[in-house]
């Protein structure tokens, strides 16, 4: 169902949480290496994207409030590209991270992306955006 979006132009993923998945030795990990087409995760190399990244690093930076194990985090983590790719794309970010901006030790997605104005939404209300329906049975 998300590769059937995918197609339609309506999800996709960048290329630092793949990268990010395939550390894990879990089923998400097994399901990335094998079923979405290589444009599924998409390059952040584009000067739009690299451009917004440094406005989020230097907002993260300036902020007093985080650690900077937080702040070295956030560097080497594939958050910030993502809101950074969004808000070059207008897309929307979906995420199970909830906005924490009292964090000191962690720098927490909704929180950049409500900075940068990216839409942040929950896995719950993207498959409802999608019109997709998950329904648990017996397997035979």
């Amino acid at each position: 169902m998300l590769l059937d979006e995918h197609e339609n132009n309506r999800v996709a993923s960048i290329e630092p949480v793949r990268r990010e998945i395939l550390q894990g030795k879990d089923r998400l990990a097994a399901w990335v290496k094998s079923k979405p087409p290589k444009s599924f995760f998409k390059g952040i190399s584009d000067k739009a994207v690299v451009t917004k990244f440094g406005k989020l690093s230097a907002w993260v930076n300036d902020r007093g409030e985080y650690s900077p194990e937080a702040k070295a985090e956030f560097a080497a983590a594939a958050d910030g590209w993502l809101v950074a790719y969004a808000d070059a794309n207008e897309f929307v970010v979906c995420t199970y991270e909830v906005s924490r901006p009292e964090s000191k030790a962690r720098v927490m997605l909704p929180d950049v992306a409500n900075w940068a104005g990216v839409p942040c939404v929950t896995p719950h209300d993207m498959l409802a955006e999608l019109g997709i329906r998950m329904v648990l049975g017996k397997k035979n």
